[in-house]
């Protein structure tokens, strides 16, 4: 009885975050970048859109270019190796990919192992998988292509008479990521959703509390709405 109403509460959570918005989801991304306080919200929005753009216009690219292969395939076609390791943590929290140019993509299999048991029948093991490797080939892309929009947008720090100190804006990188993946997959549903799912095995609490985020981005984004019509 205990799993039937967990494996419940799981699917309830997940049908709450699939009908979140991109934009949303941006938000919550530039909450985790270090400079996000630097940024008012009427720039984040247009950051967050251009963002999108960015994985979408990417993904119609890539699509014309292999456009009878899946993600997996591509990389397979573009010599990216897809490494499966064990889970690891990395500043407390679960990584569930990374990439590096050296390495290729390592995939965690742990947390990919264990949706395959949760019972969740809306989202796949395959179906995970395949959006997260979509993502991690946007950062091969992306460090692959002279002047694409994640690259070039930078934030400027701090100024001097005659120097001005910029760095690039990481969360548009991870938001271009999930909408490149979202549209190489054919996804309904953002990405992000993933980071909910996979993390409920390991932390029940941590995973609800996604949803909680979220719906406090959602009223501060409509006050902000509001308050500039």
């Amino acid at each position: 009885m205990p799993e039937t109403s967990n494996k419940h509460k799981l699917e309830e959570l997940l049908n709450k975050l699939q009908q979140i918005p991109e934009e949303i989801w941006g938000f919550y991304q530039f909450q985790r970048d270090l400079f996000w306080k630097k940024i008012p919200l009427s720039k984040q929005k247009i950051l967050i859109q251009q963002s999108i753009d960015c994985g979408i216009e990417t993904a119609c690219s890539i699509k014309k270019k292999y456009p009878f292969a899946d993600v997996g395939e591509i990389c397979e076609q573009m010599a990216i190796p897809i490494v499966p390791c064990e889970s690891e943590q990395i500043n407390e929290r679960i990584t569930f990919a990374t990439y590096a140019a050296d390495e290729g993509i390592r995939l965690m299999t742990e947390p990919l192992e264990k949706l395959k048991c949760s019972g969740l029948t809306s989202i796949s093991k395959e179906t995970a998988q395949a959006l997260i490797i979509g993502h991690e080939l946007f950062h091969h892309i992306e460090a692959s292509v002279k002047g694409i929009y994640t690259q070039n947008e930078k934030i400027v720090l701090w100024r001097l008479p005659f120097y001005t100190h910029q760095s690039n804006i990481r969360a548009l990188s991870e938001i271009a990521a999930m909408s490149f993946s979202k549209e190489m997959n054919q996804s309904c549903f953002s990405p992000y959703v993933l980071e909910a799912v996979l993390l409920w095995p390991y932390n029940e609490t941590h995973s609800q509390g996604i949803l909680e985020e979220i719906k406090e981005i959602e009223k501060r984004c409509a006050e902000y709405d509001f308050a500039h019509k």
